[in-house]
């Protein structure tokens, strides 16, 4: 359709990319809220349905209190939010390259 009005379909697609650029880190930073907020759901539905994960190590160790399995399960979830959002941080302070 704008090739009709005269566009270049490559300038379409790079206008396109270059607005979808300046949102990549808006997106890798709500990747790694919902990271810790998949886990938490996890842990519920993941009782309920009595299927294996994550989820259900943890509630499992929170009832045998097991202290070193939730300790390490919690480090894990904190440490990979804490690597998304420092990327997250890292790809909003790169300069931009003029498209």
């Amino acid at each position: 359709m704008s090739s009709q009005r005269g566009h270049a379909e490559s300038r379409n697609h790079a206008s396109y990319f270059a607005t979808c650029s300046l949102r990549g880190p808006a997106l890798v930073a709500l990747f790694g809220v919902s990271l810790s907020m998949a886990f938490g759901a996890a842990i519920p539905i993941e009782a309920l349905c009595d299927s294996p994960g994550v989820g259900q190590l943890a509630w499992q160790a929170a009832l045998n209190r097991d202290l070193p399995l939730i300790i390490n399960v919690t480090l894990l979830i904190t440490l990979l939010t804490v690597a998304v959002n420092s990327l997250a941080g890292i790809a909003a302070a790169s300069p931009r390259r003029p498209a």
